[in-house]
């Protein structure tokens, strides 16, 4: 019960929002909290559900991108166009960031993945080491107000 809750209920929260900020934040779509707190319950439930229930052997992550794509379309109200774009940076962003982070744990540290998901103390440490450089890009983008369109040259207007 205790790792249901901790997998699922606190890392998911903080998972949801990272991947809405970064999507939304990099296309220069101001998201309000309220509708963070709306997104992301609902995207915990299909992250359970999708991960632990129906076991879809990897390809939950595929799922996930467009649960929350839909759920950005329609709780931040935006176009479906700007709401796939922002749930597929927001992925790419934390898988890139995901590979980075196992290349280096694994060889400097000389981990195996088993070891880096068992026991629970070392899922939580290494999860919030991992998650933390998509904090500091949400970060960052949000304090420099910085956004794919404007470092393109084009209009966000």
């Amino acid at each position: 019960m205790l790792e249901f809750i901790i997998k699922y209920l606190f890392l998911g929260f903080f998972e949801g929002l990272l991947l809405t900020s970064v999507g939304l934040g990099l296309l220069g779509i101001k998201n309000r909290y309220k509708n963070h707190l709306k997104i992301i319950p609902c995207y915990m439930i299909v992250m359970y559900l999708f991960d632990a229930v129906i076991d879809l052997k990897g390809l939950h992550p595929f799922v996930l991108l467009i649960i929350l794509a839909i759920l950005i379309k329609f709780i931040v109200k935006i176009d479906w166009g700007f709401s796939f774009i922002a749930s597929l940076i927001s992925f790419l962003v934390l898988y890139i960031s995901e590979v980075v982070f196992m290349l280096v744990v694994l060889s400097v540290f000389g981990l195996s993945i088993e070891q880096i998901q068992e026991p629970l103390t070392n899922y939580i440490f290494f999860y919030f080491l991992n998650r933390s450089v998509m904090a500091i890009i949400s970060f960052i983008i949000y304090k420099f107000n910085i956004n794919l369109i404007d470092l393109s040259g084009g209009s966000s207007g």
